[in-house]
């Protein structure tokens, strides 16, 4: 009865019941509007032929037609189909990060539980559903939207309670007295962990229930998701720091029998709604201790309520191996000579991964398995001090050569001959001790170069003296000349002064050669010239410029 008269009130009255996403990644004051601040825009709708506008080309709150009924959609699914952002102007979309907290922004539009300024409907006005659905974009941007994220508006604790006035769910506009058709309306959700891409959004708003069709307004819009956040450790609810989840209304932790689903999913239970979803390392959570239940994922706030210790998120990893009592320790025959300052090492065990298993988009992402088991710790009752070492008496109770000293199921770390050597991080065996290869020290090197550099000089300089002393005494003295081309006393004059003598007298026996050939010639020439003028007849002179006779 109460549903058909707010049916009747709502539907005969003019409140402006319908509304739309104003701004994708708002940054600004949560109670007034900030334009400056919006760094993300919903799609652009097409209002009519060459007409195609954007929410905020206008004033926040100004009608355009956004606001749009689901069954009245292009494709049933989004107001707008229309893939070109940019297509009523510079609006581009987000860009988000992995685990970054993002707040949508949407005007109350005359909607909140409120009895200020004679607001129609007063503390009872409806707020059924507020949802935000994310998919992978594809072309064309015809979607089918089917897995939910976390949204604020409808976790535990944040959704409205029908007849209160509690600014809560669709209704967190806590300016609303001041003016109820444009007050800003905030809601907010954490990214989940997901490959960089583009994704699709669908912000979807139902007002009425009873009506039929049910009166859901939508408003679809695109980001980008790039990069991760740092963030702390991964809380147990979806505000408190960490990766955004996915949610499945009505469903329960419970009811993920996958670890890959489990860590990616939040509850979704009237009384859960938000809670993140943890895995009991793959038995029923009531095996680990406490009551908890025969299931195994729960919610970790549950676990943590029933004393349940072991177990892994999205955040962080619980699954350790439980503790296991070292083995006793050996009976240690006694000897003649007591042990002098005998000592115990124990092996450190190796650390446990605490590396969260991220969960892929398809739901196929890989299951971090258990822990490797830890390198327990086992006394040592070797003859002197580490691993192997010490020599002399034989040291009781290690182990035999080329047995297990060390590792994962060793039953001791010192060795009875040889030493302990690492085969892997695992396994350490006992082997023969290497001999020690003796070595040549560099001074003893040095030295031995040095010794044979003098010999092979002095035997060269042997060689040569022998070499130019038996070449005879051409070649001795071709040998001194030409040093003494090349080697001159203080002075600049040559050492050889018998050769310069020698060359000197040469030198003027080859001027009177030439003198006398000259004149030879000159005579010769003379007769012939006498000859051919037929003075042959004609008689000599005798003085030295007269002419002589040719016989």
């Amino acid at each position: 009865m109460l549903s058909s008269v707010l049916y009747l009130l709502f539907s005969s009255t003019s409140v402006e019941a319908h509304s739309w996403i104003q701004c994708t990644d708002y940054q600004g004051n949560t109670d007034y509007y900030e334009g400056n601040k919006c760094f993300g825009h919903v799609r652009p709708w097409q209002r009519g032929n060459n007409d195609i506008v954007s929410p905020n080309q206008v004033d926040f709150g100004v009608d355009q037609g956004m606001n749009k009924i689901l069954a009245q959609t292009p494709d049933g699914q989004c107001n707008t189909l229309i893939d070109n952002q940019f297509a009523a102007g510079n609006f581009p979309m987000a860009t988000y990060k992995r685990g970054q907290t993002v707040t949508l922004a949407w005007p109350a539009k005359n909607h909140v539980a409120e009895t200020c300024n004679n607001n129609p409907g007063g503390a009872n006005l409806p707020d059924t559903f507020n949802g935000l659905y994310m998919e992978k974009s594809v072309p064309g941007l015809r979607i089918n939207y089917n897995r939910e994220v976390v949204f604020e508006p409808m976790t535990n604790g944040n959704t409205h309670v029908q007849g209160q006035i509690d600014y809560k769910g669709f209704m967190k506009c806590p300016k609303f007295c001041e003016n109820m058709d444009k007050a800003l309306c905030t809601g907010r959700f954490v990214v989940p962990d997901v490959p960089d891409g583009k994704y699709s959004f669908s912000w979807r708003w139902e007002f009425n229930a009873g009506r039929n069709p049910a009166e859901r307004y939508v408003t679809c819009f695109d980001a980008m998701v790039q990069g991760e956040e740092v963030k702390p450790e991964t809380g147990d609810k979806w505000d408190e720091g960490g990766i955004g989840m996915f949610v499945e209304r009505g469903q329960g932790c419970n009811d993920h029998q996958t670890e890959d689903r489990c860590l990616s999913y939040a509850d979704g239970r009237d009384t859960r709604v938000g809670e993140r979803c943890a895995w009991c390392c793959g038995e029923n959570c009531n095996e680990q201790g406490g009551d908890g239940g025969d299931n195994k994922c729960e919610p970790i706030p549950f676990l943590n309520q029933h004393g349940i210790k072991r177990w892994r998120s999205a955040g962080q990893d619980n699954c350790n191996p439980p503790t296991v009592a070292p083995s006793p320790e050996p009976t240690i025959q006694p000897t003649v000579t007591p042990t002098k300052n005998p000592t115990t090492q124990m092996m450190a065990p190796n650390p446990s991964s605490n590396r969260p298993n991220r969960p892929n988009w398809n739901g196929q992402g890989p299951n971090s398995g258990m822990p490797n088991a830890p390198n327990f710790p086992f006394p040592q009752t070797g003859m002197g001090g580490g691993i192997g070492s010490g020599a002399g008496a034989p040291r009781m109770n290690c182990a035999p050569l080329m047995g297990q000293c060390g590792g994962e199921g060793a039953m001791t770390n010192c060795c009875m001959e040889g030493e302990c050597v690492e085969i892997s991080p695992f396994v350490s065996q006992c082997q023969p001790k290497k001999k020690s290869s003796g070595g040549v020290s560099t001074t003893t090197v040095l030295i031995c170069v040095a010794v044979t550099f003098i010999a092979a000089l002095i035997c060269g300089s042997i060689l040569v003296y022998m070499k130019m002393s038996s070449g005879g005494s051409s070649s001795i003295d071709g040998y001194y000349k030409h040093s003494s081309m090349s080697d001159r006393d203080t002075r600049g004059r040559y050492d050889d002064r018998h050769d310069r003598t020698r060359r000197k007298k040469k030198k003027s026996r080859s001027r009177d050669d030439s003198h006398e050939r000259s004149r030879d010639r000159s005579h010769k020439k003379e007769r012939r010239t006498r000859r051919d003028r037929g003075d042959s007849l004609s008689p000599k002179r005798t003085s030295s410029n007269s002419w002589v006779d040719d016989n």
